[in-house]
């Protein structure tokens, strides 16, 4: 029993350590967004799905992440409680500002890059850590 729990946890570790590269990569996967300016990103978002080193990671129940005209936003992650934050994007990117009364922080205090597809009945929205290979997949 205890070597089972031991073995999960370095699984566990492992997981953690791949999602932590730190060199500067950029997804050339997808092709980087072509929106000027931040009134697309207004709006609620589901995050559905996490990317690290190329797999994918699909959740049970999706996450809402949103983004109003006055640069506040804020993150929910299947429960009562909303992480706040002020945000900003300039030129691609995107800078998270977490308010300090969080219990948690999904989202570091750092910029991250954006990658936008318009599809037929949804958009795409990738949300990319710079120098890490860690996306959240979010679309509405």
């Amino acid at each position: 029993m205890i070597e089972m729990k031991l073995l999960k946890l370095a699984l566990l570790f492992l997981l953690i350590m791949s999602c932590r590269n730190n060199s500067l990569k950029i997804n050339s996967k997808v092709p980087i967004s072509n929106f000027t300016d931040d009134s697309t990103l207004i709006g609620t978002w589901s995050i559905c799905a996490e990317e690290c080193n190329d797999t994918l990671y699909q959740f049970n129940t999706c996450s809402s992440l949103y983004f109003k005209s006055d640069g506040t936003g804020g993150y929910a992650k299947n429960s009562p409680f909303v992480e706040k934050f002020n945000w900003t994007y300039k030129k691609g990117f995107l800078k998270f500002h977490n308010d300090p009364e969080n219990l948690s922080t999904t989202f570091a205090d750092t910029a991250y890059y954006l990658v936008l597809n318009k599809r037929d009945s949804y958009i795409d929205l990738r949300i990319s850590k710079i120098g890490e290979d860690f996306s959240y997949l979010s679309t509405r």
